[in-house]
């Protein structure tokens, strides 16, 4: 008997003192309903005998469910010695008399008995209606809860393909020997070699993957791939003596994959045929993708190009998340239990991270799984790497498919979430209250739920505070861009930095060579023109009227010209004061018409800055509110001041070259438009004080708002629809 530690209270110890008794009572109920039940033997069943660590066991396999287990040799010894309709107590007594189990073993062995069962190994009349209807309903029950799982992930056999397998095994068989392997190796090489030389081309193109155009033939791809994958496992088992009896349709998110049953690889002795058969479909992708590479690189861009690339992307990086990954149970996980020989790594890793956790919350002495300490950590590490992997890999999925079908994919992602989520709080709810193995933690229970409730709310309605800040310029409280009224280049500039200036001031002076040249033509025109108009009166006045339209259009297009060439001269509209310049900001500088040339200030200094619908959101600015601005490249130097304006609509053209990229800002812009690639907010902000000795127009500084408070929960639900609104619906 265990002893208990002797700081545990009496209490505690009383309560396992209960459960105990409780167990024992129920045992004895079992066993003597076990006892006078014959014992049916199965004469179908397959049995194979490997060895793993050293260690001989015997793989039982089930011809018509095709599940398998595994037994050890001593667990195999007493299977082997159980003989057909014999009860199950005197199969106990002979197998005690025989020695080949010791009398105190009496409950390991009914254990044994009722599992192998449960297996469908041995056939037991057991005719206890409640117990058949207890059983039918907690399967019922599982089914009910696993079905919100089951509409998202599903398999749909179609039918039985080993007949055609073993038709056509001979035309896979070469795939499999060695002189096709040492081949398979050097395409490998030189297949990797060429995506390589040219890997700039290759993930340049890659970005394509994300287009919604792209997801059908995507998708396409896939399913032929992963048919063909299949196909691999297929023969492989095949060919090395084992059996595929079915073949089917997976369903992963609506996407349809095959998949066939290559279980009866379990059952083969040499492990590295196991192995082999696992390996296979990974072989037989790269297959493909060997020859997508060459089709690749001899193709120009185009359809067939991008299928080729698509090929090679699908059958190498998603085969390595998925199937090469071990913490999927998909090949790379069965490829590693042959490699440490241990058939059921994930469910001793999941049952070791579940005694850990009881261990560490509930003060339960489970055992540990693992033989020492470190096996005992790592297969903890294992079953919490694999189930967070397993649950970022759905989730990114859902993300994916949220980027091509916004509303589907969020809609399938919170299906995902809460289908998963409320059921597996349910089970640790009722595990926690409910199960005799945590009466006597229950009051600990009990804190470990409320606590948990507690601060989850806690964490929603915790209070957060949104430090906001934008880059703004300085500038004064009226503004006027002097703009190019036509294009030229500069050639007079007639004012300094920062110079008062009054209407009618000239500002710069432009040539044009187009425009000077139109000015000598047409004065010439109209000189001809009168010179004609002239010479008609006297030689032929029905010519006359004709020379006299075309000299007046003359006259127009000369003045046009002689307007345009005014304007070159550009004076100031108003006065005010010019913003700051640099001498190679204009001389010797083209400018197009309409395109800004200097600011003309007037008024109050204030600082204008932009920020997005989601910095609006977020800050909450409004008129009013005082802000503090820190000047940048002046650390330390504070001003304060208040919002005196928020536009009420957004715009994407940015005036305010400093707060672009172009000037070494934020706001990415393009240079020829002037335009962002997203929308903004004009923000105005007036000083409290008119600082002139350090003030100057273009001034960078960092304008800082007030914190707002919200609740935790209520600014994660404002990212969520942030999110949905700027990067779903676009």
């Amino acid at each position: 008997m265990s002893k208990l530690p002797q700081s545990q209270p009496a209490s505690i110890a009383m309560n396992q003192s209960t459960v105990q008794d409780e167990l024992a009572a129920k045992k004895e109920k079992i066993i003597a309903l076990l006892s006078p039940l014959s014992i049916g033997l199965r004469r179908d069943i397959e049995v194979s005998r490997q060895v793993a660590n050293g260690d001989v066991q015997y793989v039982i396999r089930d011809p018509l469910t095709f599940n398998s287990c595994a037994l050890a040799q001593e667990d195999y010894q007493v299977f082997l010695h159980l003989e057909h309709m014999q009860s199950v107590r005197q199969a106990y007594e002979n197998l005690t008399a025989k020695g080949i189990i010791s009398a105190d073993q009496r409950d390991e062995f009914f254990q044994f008995v009722v599992d192998l069962q449960r297996h469908n190994l041995i056939l037991l009349p057991i005719v206890d209606g409640k117990v058949l209807y207890e059983r039918f309903a907690e399967r019922r029950k599982k089914e009910k809860a696993s079905l919100p799982m089951r509409l998202i992930s599903f398999q749909l056999p179609l039918l039985n393909p080993d007949r055609f397998l073993e038709l056509t095994k001979r035309f896979a068989w070469p795939l499999f020997q060695s002189w096709f392997l040492v081949a398979w190796l050097f395409m490998v090489g030189l297949a990797t070699y060429m995506v390589s030389v040219r890997w700039a081309d290759f993930s340049s193109a890659t970005a394509s993957l994300l287009a919604l155009q792209s997801l059908p033939l995507l998708v396409l791809i896939l399913c032929i791939l992963k048919a063909w994958h299949e196909l691999g496992h297929a023969y492989a088992c095949k060919i090395f003596g084992g059996t595929v009896p079915e073949i089917g349709l997976f369903f992963i998110v609506g996407t349809p994959c095959a998949y066939v049953d290559a279980s009866s690889a379990w059952g083969f002795r040499d492990r590295w045929q196991r192995i082999a058969v696992n390996l296979a479909g990974m072989y037989f992708e790269s297959l493909i993708a060997i020859i997508a590479v060459f089709v690749w690189s001899l193709t120009p861009p185009g359809l067939i190009n991008s299928i080729a690339h698509y090929t090679i992307v699908i059958s190498t990086v998603v085969t390595i998340m998925f199937n090469a990954n071990p913490l999927l149970k998909f090949d790379g996980y069965y490829v590693l239990c042959d490699l440490l020989n241990i058939p059921n790594l994930k469910r001793l890793a999941t049952a070791s991270m579940h005694h850990c956790i009881k261990r560490i919350f509930l003060g339960i002495d489970a055992p540990r799984i693992g033989v020492t300490w470190w096996s005992d950590r790592l297969f903890t590490l294992f079953g919490a790497a694999s189930d967070i992997y397993r649950i970022t890999v759905t989730l990114g999925i859902f993300a994916f498919l949220s980027l091509q079908i916004p509303t589907v994919g969020l809609l399938l992602g919170l299906f995902y979430i809460f289908a998963g989520l409320i059921p597996t709080i349910d089970r640790i709810v009722r595990y926690l209250l409910f199960q005799p193995e945590t009466r006597g933690s229950r009051r600990r229970a009990v804190l470990l739920i409320g606590g948990s409730a507690a601060a989850l709310t806690l964490v929603i309605v915790m209070p957060v505070w949104s430090a906001i800040s934008f880059t703004g310029v300085v500038g004064r409280e009226n503004e006027t861009f002097i703009r190019s009224p036509e294009p030229g280049f500069v050639t007079t500039i007639g004012f300094k930095p920062s110079q008062q200036v009054q209407p009618g001031d000239v500002l710069f002076e432009l040539t044009n060579e187009e425009l000077l040249t139109r000015h000598a033509t047409a004065k010439v025109e109209v000189s001809k023109l009168k010179s004609q108009l002239l010479q008609s009166l006297q030689t032929d006045p029905t010519e006359f009227g004709l020379l006299k339209q075309r000299l007046h259009q003359a006259e127009l297009d000369l003045r046009e010209v002689d307007s345009a060439i005014e304007r070159l001269t550009i004076r100031a509209p108003q006065d005010g004061v010019l913003a700051e310049w640099q001498k190679n900001d204009f001389e010797g500088r083209f400018f197009q018409s309409g395109e800004p040339l200097i600011k003309l200030e007037s008024g109050k200094w204030v600082v204008r800055a932009f920020a997005t619908d989601e910095e609006i959101s977020d800050s909450q600015v409004a008129v009013g509110d005082a802000v503090e601005f820190e000047v940048i490249g002046q650390p330390g130097k504070r001003l304060h001041g208040s919002v005196i304006g928020v536009a009420k609509s957004s715009q994407t053209k940015i005036d305010e070259t400093v707060l672009t990229q172009l000037g070494g800002g934020d706001i990415g812009i393009d240079p020829y438009s002037q335009k962002a690639s997203e929308a903004y907010f004009s923000i105005t902000m007036q000083l409290d004080s008119n600082p002139e000795s350090t003030m100057r127009s273009g001034l960078r500084v960092q304008a800082m708002v007030p914190n707002r408070r919200w609740s935790l929960g209520r600014s994660l639900a404002r990212k969520v629809l942030q999110f949905y609104h700027r990067y779903l619906l676009g």
